[in-house]
């Protein structure tokens, strides 16, 4: 938890992971790197490809306004492919 933002590596991790938005497939330019759980929330999400997304703009705007949480789950008819989900975040997830 030393550091907020994800790093060069990183995003370039996440870019070829996500390939863009989670959501709605924006390019990797319009994205940034999303944390499944805030940083400030109570749960202190921590900055690591695994708890990280690629989202657009619009999309990160969506879930925070929204209060939800993007989580993913793997594809099992189709192995290492990640399907990308929304619901609502919980108490813990959610920053001050």
């Amino acid at each position: 938890r030393n550091k907020r933002w994800a790093t060069h590596p990183q995003l370039s991790a996440l870019v070829a992971r996500d390939e863009g938005c989670t959501l709605c497939h924006a390019h990797p330019t319009e994205c940034d790197g999303h944390h499944l759980i805030p940083y400030s929330a109570p749960a202190k999400g921590n900055t690591n490809t695994d708890e990280l997304a690629m989202v657009c703009t619009d999309c990160h705007h969506h879930i925070h306004t929204n209060e939800l949480t993007l989580y993913c789950q793997r594809d099992p008819h189709t192995p290492g492919k990640l399907t990308w989900k929304l619901r609502p975040a919980t108490p813990d997830e959610l920053p001050p």
